[in-house]
């Protein structure tokens, strides 16, 4: 493979990224070969050193999702940069059973606080200005032990869907990490 397959080849491969980041790519590439054909070094033996195109390209890829991740912390990116590493080995499909568990587990409570929250005001609400329809479930007929109940169930809701979200921004930090390290072993770099 020459210069031009080579670069052909990578820059069919990192479709997906922005065409900067694809030009910035390529041009750090084209060094490559320039510097090695400084060293008298041919294109096909550059191209040799550098590997395949394809698994290269899946790299760089991974490698720029997570760094996307890390800037702008958002749920899309985590998941972009999860299945950028998902290729780039058999173990990382493994990973990906449990990571959606976790998060879909994690998502459920924190809608569940959101939940409560919102079910307790519309119960504050329904019991406080039409107690006609709520009369049935008051606790001796004292509307004050209902009015704080309700203001507990919402705290308590509020409470949950603080912790969900503290646990979610772990959670982000967490698989950045291992998104990291997992790349890191796997192309070898220090």
């Amino acid at each position: 493979m020459n210069k031009r397959e080579f670069l052909n080849s990578l820059k069919y491969n990192l479709k997906g990224l922005s065409s900067e980041e694809v030009k910035d790519i390529l041009f750090d590439y084209e060094e490559y070969f320039e510097v090695g054909a400084n060293k008298g070094r041919s294109e096909v033996e550059i191209a040799n050193s550098l590997g395949n195109p394809k698994q290269l390209a899946k790299q760089l890829k991974a490698t720029y999702m997570i760094q996307n991740a890390q800037e702008k912390s958002t749920t899309r990116n985590l998941f972009k940069a999860v299945m950028a590493c998902i290729g780039l080995g058999f173990f990382n499909i493994i990973f990906i059973m449990p990571f959606l568990g976790i998060v879909i587990a994690v998502f459920g409570v924190l809608l569940c606080g959101v939940a409560i929250v919102i079910i307790s005001i519309l119960v504050l609400i329904i019991s406080v200005f039409m107690p006609q329809y709520y009369s049935d479930l008051y606790i001796q007929n004292t509307p004050a032990i209902n009015i704080f109940l309700c203001i507990g169930l919402a705290c308590l809701g509020y409470l949950i869907s603080v912790g969900s979200y503290s646990l979610i921004k772990l959670f982000y930090r967490v698989s950045l990490k291992y998104l990291k390290l997992n790349l890191k072993i796997i192309t070898g770099n220090e």
